[in-house]
């Protein structure tokens, strides 16, 4: 799903997703100013994320989505303000639909896959973006698991 939102300042702002199931609590993080990490707790599936943001030039630490553990840990280190997140792509458990595998795009580089990614078939869903950024997360998470995942993307200003 897509929703499209503009502020008063007349800034817009468009939510996409989540893509995953309906199972598990429903999570926010909002739209901030922009992602400055990602922290990735996975193993065979997507077990938790969460996030530093910016929020006037300071960093802002998000509740832990999802589970407490997972065998792997891995940490995305932005350069922000001059790198932003600009897509998401990841992979679904078949019958079961959580996460399995995500990658993070940058303007500058990949991230990922973290967790299972199955090569021999393609992403369940695969969000890039173009003249947007994206300035949070939301979703939806088990205690042992994410189930969905979604973004909000804020226009980037205009250059002439």
């Amino acid at each position: 799903m897509v929703w499209k939102n503009e502020s008063q300042t007349g800034e817009v702002f468009i939510k996409i997703g989540p893509h995953g199931t309906t199972n598990g609590d429903e999570w926010d993080d909002g739209c901030l100013d922009g992602v400055r990490e990602i922290f990735i707790w996975h193993n065979s599936t997507v077990c938790s994320l969460q996030f530093v943001y910016d929020s006037a030039g300071q960093p802002v630490l998000s509740d832990r989505h999802g589970a407490e553990d997972g065998v792997n840990f891995d940490t995305i280190e932005l350069e922000y303000p001059s790198e932003y997140l600009t897509g998401l792509r990841g992979q679904t458990r078949r019958f079961h639909g959580f996460l399995t595998s995500l990658m993070f795009f940058s303007n500058k580089r990949s991230f990922g896959p973290f967790g299972y990614w199955e090569d021999d078939r393609e992403a369940d869903f695969q969000w890039k973006v173009m003249g947007d950024k994206i300035c949070g997360f939301f979703g939806r998470a088990q205690p042992s698991y994410l189930t969905a995942v979604g973004i909000h993307l804020r226009a980037l200003p205009k250059t002439s």
